[in-house]
């Protein structure tokens, strides 16, 4: 913050960059004009994005915590931080955002039981939930269908 002096000052100039992932839907992103950090908390609800500040405790007699307060307290800087994490985690394949608008953080698959699972008294139809990560393909879109590490078994999208 050595260049910006007041934080008027750093919200006109906010600049977010996509930072890190803690991996649970917590990013970190970078002001490249202040060098300040800030946490913002991503999830997804009812196939909605929600999106919130980290941090909501701030003490009076800090002078950093009024400060960055103030700036968390714009909403230009929000919808910037924001759009940059949502977009971050799209990028990393961490959320994914379907053609109808819809948002997910997994999907679910499914396959018929082997031969040998019915045998053994098994034979339910085996379901399995991945992380968009795991299931997205080179284009970005979920998988129909995809052979599971673990089991070498063919999964179906449900």
């Amino acid at each position: 913050m050595e260049n910006l002096n007041n934080v008027q000052e750093i919200i006109e100039k906010f600049r977010p960059i996509g930072w890190d992932c803690d991996g649970i839907g917590n990013v970190q992103i970078l002001d490249e004009e202040s060098g300040m950090k800030f946490w913002i908390e991503v999830s997804v609800h009812n196939n909605d994005v929600i999106t919130d500040w980290n941090q909501y405790v701030f003490m009076d007699n800090n002078e950093d915590d009024i400060i960055r307060k103030e700036i968390q307290d714009s909403i230009d800087v929000a919808m910037l931080a924001f759009d940059c994490a949502v977009n971050y985690l799209l990028d990393n394949r961490c959320i994914y955002q379907s053609e109808n608008g819809n948002w997910y953080e997994a999907f679910e698959y499914w396959r018929k039981p082997t031969p040998a699972e019915i045998k053994a008294g098994q034979g339910a139809i085996h379901y399995l939930t991945l992380a968009c990560s795991e299931c997205l393909n080179k284009k970005g879109q979920p998988k129909k269908r995809l052979v599971y590490f673990r089991d070498r078994l063919m999964y179906h999208k449900k």
